[in-house]
């Protein structure tokens, strides 16, 4: 954030122009924190839930948990209820929850679809949607997160590929039933992804178990 900060600073410094009143220098600002945000959220959120992921290194008698990708942490302790308390819970929040509800508030507002100025903020996300399909976003961050979640808490590796398999074949079928870009061509290219993603995470089963 800070670094994109200093070069819109530099940009607007070599053109000569005003910087901290001056509104395209704030749209600017806006849309490269909202790019940055949206390129980055899969990764953090995946971090965070892993923080939570905590796996049993005792008996069932005497159990203890500890942190499945760092086992010097051991769950519940001081240590890791700070980290949980104080970092991953406010960022899942800030990067889950403050998403979804501004994409449904956006997307029932019909006021702020009006809008010129929000439209241009936005216009990377919505604008390739058809009118009745904006919630479309939203659908994809639910996969996201449900993806996220199966890779972090699901520790088959078989379980793994079946359920994202599963999920990308719903998420498949729904697209092909909303259709929800305006140019077909997007549609066709976004099926065609979803067709080799799911294709990739089941043919990895055979490097797993060596035939499917």
């Amino acid at each position: 954030m800070i670094f994109a900060y200093l070069i819109w600073v530099m940009i607007f410094r070599r053109k000569k122009a005003p910087i901290f009143k001056n509104p395209e220098f704030k749209y600017n600002m806006l849309l490269t924190i909202i790019v940055i945000i949206y390129v980055l959220q899969p990764g953090i959120i995946k971090i965070m839930f892993e923080l939570f992921n905590c796996k049993n290194y005792g008996t069932e008698e005497d159990p203890k948990y500890y942190l499945a990708y760092d086992v010097n942490v051991e769950c519940w302790k001081p240590e890791h209820l700070a980290w949980s308390l104080c970092i991953a819970i406010p960022t899942l929040i800030v990067g889950l929850f403050i998403p979804f509800g501004i994409l449904s508030y956006w997307t029932r507002d019909k006021d702020m679809k009006a809008s010129q100025k929000i439209q241009k903020v936005y216009a990377f996300i919505f604008k390739s949607y058809q009118n009745n399909a904006l919630f479309w976003e939203k659908t994809i961050l639910v996969r996201k997160v449900l993806l996220i979640l199966i890779s972090v808490f699901v520790t088959s590796q078989y379980l793994q590929a079946y359920l994202g398999f599963l999920l990308l074949a719903l998420y498949y079928c729904f697209l092909i039933k909303i259709a929800p870009y305006n140019n077909p061509q997007l549609n066709l290219a976004e099926s065609i992804g979803v067709v080799s993603s799911a294709f990739i995470l089941y043919s990895g089963l055979y490097f797993v178990q060596g035939k499917i």
